[in-house]
């Protein structure tokens, strides 16, 4: 089938270049300072949860992370109650151990090995499911001229078939979130990260409707191929992708 392609880190930048340190207020009105740990340990605190360290009211900055999306990572799930991306049923009959992260039941290594797998995906090209994340179209014909009021970058002069990468920023002009944006010709096409995608899709409607359509994606999967082979694997399905660069942005039959 048809399928869009993400040149370059696209798809995944938001979850590899999130900001370290967030703000998010407790119940009693408290901050804390919540910081996204980045060691090697695959527990769910550190894949995708948050681990927390009360600081005092004057050192606190104007970031503000979820709270409510942080007491839900915290508390976590039974695998029984968690989502699933398209390929979950692929997953698990390929061998791979299942984990909880963000809300969904996702594979964290096959039975290769995590570092068999690392290195195959520096030497050659590895593919990872990142369906978990959010997709969403921004269509009107005012899209991007709005987006702009919520991601402090140019969207406006963005190329068709190009993208970029951006943030949600609050009143006080702290990082909500991180994400990345194409401009598909008759929408905008924006990912978010997984963790947060409710709130961040909320956060559009409330802000960008109803002068433009905010629409979540939900009927199809998400892949991201990562690796030096991966022109040359994408290039075999389809020779359009050859002449792709960095932040390129194609439709492709694969």
């Amino acid at each position: 089938g048809r399928t869009s392609i993400a040149g370059a880190e696209g798809a995944t930048a938001p979850e590899t270049l999130r900001q370290k340190d967030r703000y998010c207020h407790t119940d009693s009105g408290e901050r804390r300072a919540c910081v996204r740990r980045r060691d090697s340990d695959l527990r769910q605190t550190d894949r995708g949860g948050i681990t927390c360290a009360s600081i005092s009211r004057a050192k606190c900055g104007a970031a503000v992370f979820y709270p409510k999306q942080t007491a839900k990572l915290k508390r976590g799930r039974a695998m029984s109650e968690l989502l699933e991306t398209p390929l979950h049923d692929l997953h698990v009959r390929l061998g791979a151990k299942m984990v909880p992260f963000a809300g969904y039941s996702m594979p964290v290594q096959y039975p290769l090995g995590v570092m068999k797998e690392h290195v195959h995906t520096r030497e050659k090209a590895g593919l990872f499911d990142v369906s978990h994340m959010g997709q969403v179209k921004v269509s009107g014909a005012g899209a991007a001229q709005a987006l702009e009021r919520l991601i402090p970058v140019d969207i406006i002069g963005l190329g068709v078939d190009r993208q970029r990468y951006g943030m949600f920023t609050n009143d006080q002009g702290g990082i909500m979130d991180d994400l990345m944006l194409a401009n598909r010709g008759d929408h905008i096409f924006v990912v978010v990260n997984a963790a947060c995608k409710g709130a961040d899709i909320a956060h559009m409607k409330t802000h960008l409707e109803p002068e433009v359509t905010v629409t979540e994606i939900t009927d199809r999967a998400l892949l991201a191929l990562q690796g030096p082979a991966s022109e040359a694997v994408l290039s075999a399905l389809d020779p359009k992708a050859a002449g792709m660069t960095f932040m390129d942005v194609a439709t492709l039959s694969l």
